[in-house]
């Protein structure tokens, strides 16, 4: 998860470039109602937003992966790929 959060403030900081707003991302908060699946619960507020994300029980390196067998987050219920999950876990402030 310290992989993902330093990923989404990375990209935070370069849509409130971009955009013009000062990014603000929290500490994840560990949410163990939420894990199913092999995945662990977390919520990350992104931008006065709290993102839900399924955390795959695996090693950073396998969740970061492209290829088919790579296991997929869920950002907010969707899955998705790791460089996408990051994307989607930056929300414009006020949305």
């Amino acid at each position: 998860m310290q992989a993902f959060v330093r990923e989404v403030e990375a990209q935070a900081a370069r849509e409130g470039e971009t955009r013009g707003y000062e990014p603000q991302v929290g500490e994840p908060v560990r949410d163990p109602g939420a894990d199913a699946d092999g995945r662990f619960g977390w919520v990350l507020p992104v931008n006065g937003v709290e993102v839900r994300v399924l955390m795959p029980g695996a090693s950073s390196d396998d969740v970061q992966g492209l290829g088919a067998d790579a296991p997929a987050l869920f950002v907010n219920g969707k899955p998705v790929w790791w460089p996408s999950a990051v994307m989607s876990a930056v929300p414009l402030p006020g949305r």
